[in-house]
């Protein structure tokens, strides 16, 4: 994903006179020397940062002292699932970002009035449908004091032929094939070996996939 950030500061203001363009920040060694918000992402099990085949991270600093922050970011988040109408279900996913250090009396963070979650409608999930994406400004309590908080919420609808296909197909096959061996004869061997090893081998193939 890309983690777009945009706020004001007024140490850097410059003349037009100085550049009628946006200074541009592409170093990490430079983006050190400026204040950005402490942004981290709760529910994160793992996160990174791209580096190939340069530093996936840019800042813009406008006249006006306006500071642009751009970051692409990989994070495998937590979810929490239920799963009483499987394979019918939907669920809801949700990614928490909050202010590590400030609190809500230092450091307040919104979303863009238009557009603040932009993703590919056409997104293709092979077990779930991305049937909407909503976002909230919330602040996260504890006992030093308020966090601000932002949080998006990705609402998936389960694709039912797709299990149908790996899980149901497979389990009713490898029923059938095992009631089959029950109408061979004991003394016909192979056949029963060969009814078994299909069952093993079906049930297997549903694993790996």
């Amino acid at each position: 994903m890309y983690l777009n950030q945009k706020w004001n500061d007024k140490r850097l203001q410059f003349p037009e006179t100085f550049s009628k363009r946006r200074l541009h920040l592409k170093t990490v060694e430079q983006m050190r020397r400026i204040w950005s918000p402490d942004t981290y992402i709760v529910n994160a099990k793992q996160a990174n940062f791209h580096h190939i085949t340069t530093e996936n991270r840019v800042v813009y600093i406008s006249g006006n002292g306006d500071v642009f922050y751009s970051a692409r970011i990989t994070a495998k988040v937590a979810c929490e699932m239920k799963f009483h109408s499987f394979p019918m279900d939907n669920q809801e996913c949700v990614l928490h970002l909050a202010s590590y250090a400030y609190t809500i009396d230092i450091l307040q963070m919104h979303w863009l009035k238009e557009g603040p979650v932009s993703y590919k409608k056409d997104m293709d999930l092979n077990q779930f449908h991305l049937t909407n994406v909503t976002t909230i400004e919330c602040i996260d309590m504890y006992p030093d004091g308020g966090f601000p908080c932002l949080k998006i919420y990705f609402k998936f609808e389960r694709r039912v032929a797709h299990h149908l296909i790996q899980t149901f197909l497979p389990t009713v096959l490898i029923v059938t094939i095992s009631w089959v061996s029950f109408y061979i004869q004991v003394s016909c061997t192979l056949p029963l070996l060969a009814s078994h090893l299909l069952c093993w081998l079906n049930d297997t193939g549903g694993n790996t996939s």
